[in-house]
């Protein structure tokens, strides 16, 4: 299906920028808010 493509695609995001926020949060405060 579709739209589990979708889905599976966003939760991949969320997890990659949830990453990305917390290891950003240490030293580059100000690009990821």
């Amino acid at each position: 299906m579709v739209v589990a493509a979708v889905l599976s695609f966003h939760q991949c995001v969320y997890e990659v920028s949830a990453a990305i926020r917390a290891m950003g949060s240490k030293s580059n405060h100000n690009i990821v808010r």
